[in-house]
């Protein structure tokens, strides 16, 4: 809805406290390019949590370098780490360092559907698309920002070939999550 409007507006240091929501709606519209342009006006944990959307959105982006320091931190990091994962990037190890010593020896329980999970561990594998699609959609608004559902669903989607879908799906799930 705001996509034409914002890509009337070029950004400029006098608008820079509009720029961080100006480059997450460029990339909810799905304009990386427009997100790039904001992003000159960011610095530190707000350029960080941009570079990071960008690196979902982008097969060959980097990962931000200050992500993992101290101070430059944002959202969950096991939700990082399961949409990194989940369209086959490498998670740096400065990651897996920042999950809480919970994360490490509690049993998550799972709260989506069985069903969802099961078909989608079959159809997935067997790149039968539709069901894959329906079963990943199903998961992933059983768990809302749970990071194994997001894993499952957006692996899944990447699975049967669907990579552009699958990043835009991580990418709107970050989003979502507030990161």
């Amino acid at each position: 809805l705001v996509a034409p409007a914002l890509r009337a507006v070029t950004p400029d240091p006098a608008l820079a406290g509009m720029a961080p929501t100006a480059a997450r709606l460029a990339l909810a519209a799905g304009d990386e390019g427009l997100a790039r342009r904001w992003r000159g006006l960011l610095a530190g944990a707000e350029r960080d949590r941009l570079d990071f959307l960008l690196a979902l959105a982008v097969p060959d982006a980097a990962l931000p370098a200050g992500v993992g320091r101290e101070g430059r931190e944002f959202g969950s990091p096991a939700l990082r780490i399961a949409l990194l994962s989940a369209l086959g990037r490498p998670v740096p190890a400065r990651l897996w360092l920042l999950l809480p010593a919970a994360a490490w020896n509690t049993a998550a329980v799972p709260r989506a559907p069985v069903a969802a999970q099961l078909v989608l561990a079959s159809a997935a594998p067997a790149k039968r698309v539709g069901e894959t699609v329906l079963a990943a959609l199903a998961l992933a608004a059983s768990g809302e920002s749970d990071p194994v559902l997001l894993h499952a669903a957006i692996g899944g989607i990447e699975r049967v070939g669907l990579d552009a879908d699958a990043r835009r799906f991580a990418v709107e799930a970050a989003l979502a999550a507030g990161l």
